[in-house]
């Protein structure tokens, strides 16, 4: 086939988000049209005969990366280095090839070799950065990236993605200016906004935090991890209503997310007094979605048992959660806490109604246990944020933060533009709330 016989059934398409741990948007542009068919064509015109024939390989083997006929596009670009084994578009190629099948391993040395040949094209070293990152080889995509911006230092989803890399590997302080030179460069741009509010979220500075992740929302409003993790930081203040609030537009955004039902649970237990029953039912639907969730099963069990230790009387919770705790076991054996709380409970015998002369039942007064007393604590958070990236993750861990000078809410008035840099110094004093999970930042 020709290069203008393939090109007539190319058919344009997007590329689609690609989640793996953190939330990784992918560019759709392959890294070999950084020359593209306008190149070759000069190309072409300078070189002699076998040269011409390489670059023809390599012209055929774009228009075959368009439709995806990948194995066919490996062979046009091995073609191409059979003539000119110095031809860098072409070992660009088998990278960007093997890096679309999934084997990344495979495209570190053409990519390499690639840069060799040819030193001055910022996408190969772009695309080798990513390919790093999903290796996890951080401080080489971190090298790589600082190459590539060498060479084009306004490049956005290059700062993007080496603010990403920094996270990962706990420079939080480089992060933070990756981010923000990224915002400075495209302040439209909702996802260098979503991993700025990230950064300040592990760092402990929530009031930044908040203010960034609003920004992101402002610029894109469908953002389910944003929401999340903006719900997050406002449990860690203590503002339980606007979590809840947020947390349901992420529910109306994604119903079939896990993790924004266990979110909600958390939220529910958390507001005063607790609503225990309609967190029972939004981990009821996380179970649903995901029936193998140990840890939802557990914070099932523990709601359920905090329920009837305020009214011993209806033995049928502590039935369900003795359950919950069985199906926990089976998913996974090795919890020997849960093992115990099983032993404890499966044994107790329910308490009598007295009766008095007249045979009515009078309900007694249940006493107030605490955890020490009957081995129920407070269900976990759930893990897992979208997801996170995440998985998820080797991430620098979570401060945990409670409500001061900070972190108070917003007062009325407050202007939604102030800057960032306005935001209060103060580190974040300790909170009553368990500890979050850390927030996945996303790849340009």
């Amino acid at each position: 086939m020709t290069a203008g016989a393939a090109a007539d059934k190319i058919r344009p398409k997007r590329g689609e988000p690609e989640i793996k741990g953190l939330i990784v948007r992918d560019g759709d542009t392959a890294v070999i049209r950084g020359i593209g068919f306008c190149g070759l064509i000069i190309l072409l015109g300078l070189g002699g005969c076998w040269h011409r024939h390489a670059l023809e390989h390599c012209g055929v083997g774009i228009v075959f990366i368009d439709m995806n006929e990948l194995e066919a596009a490996l062979a046009e670009f091995e073609a191409a280095i059979r003539l000119d084994d110095r031809l860098a578009i072409a070992h660009a190629g088998i990278a960007e090839v093997y890096r679309l099948k999934g084997e990344p391993h495979k495209a570190v040395q053409p990519y390499k070799k690639a840069i060799k040949l040819f030193p001055y094209e910022f996408t190969y070293y772009y695309r080798l950065g990513t390919v790093y990152q999903s290796l996890e080889r951080n401080e080489e995509a971190a090298k790589t990236y600082e190459d590539a911006l060498e060479l084009e230092p306004h490049n956005v989803p290059a700062h993007i993605n080496l603010g990403v890399v920094y996270f990962q590997l706990g420079r939080l302080d480089e992060a933070v200016a990756e981010c923000k030179r990224a915002v400075e460069l495209a302040p439209k741009n909702a996802y260098a906004w979503s991993n700025l509010g990230a950064v300040y979220d592990v760092k402990g500075d929530l009031y930044r935090a908040v203010k960034a992740y609003k920004k992101s929302l402002e610029i894109d409003p469908e953002q389910v991890p944003v929401y999340v993790n903006l719900g997050t930081v406002y449990l860690q203040q203590g503002r339980i209503e606007e979590a809840i609030a947020v947390l349901l537009k992420a529910r109306k955004l994604d119903p079939d997310s896990a993790v924004v039902h266990k979110r909600l649970a958390y939220a529910y237990n958390k507001e005063e007094p607790p609503r225990y029953g309609v967190a029972i039912g939004e981990l009821q639907a996380a179970l649903e979605i995901d029936p193998d969730d140990y840890g939802c099963r557990n914070s099932l069990a523990a709601i359920y048992m905090l329920y009837f230790l305020r009214s011993e009387l209806n033995d049928e919770l502590r039935k369900q959660a003795v359950e919950q705790w069985h199906a926990s076991l089976e998913t996974k054996p090795d919890q020997p806490n849960i093992k115990r709380l099983v032993k404890r409970w499966s044994k107790y015998k329910p308490k009598v109604p007295k009766k008095p002369p007249g045979g009515v039942p009078v309900s007694e007064e249940p006493e107030t246990k605490g955890a020490e007393e009957t081995g129920v604590k407070e269900p976990a958070e759930p893990e897992g944020r979208p997801p996170e990236h995440k998985g998820d993750e080797a991430l620098p861990s979570e401060p945990e933060s409670g409500v001061d000078a900070n972190t108070a809410p917003e007062q009325p008035g407050e202007s939604e533009d102030e800057s960032l840099e306005e935001a209060p110094e103060t580190p974040p004093a300790d909170g009553e709330i368990e500890k979050l999970d850390v927030p996945g930042l996303s790849n340009e």
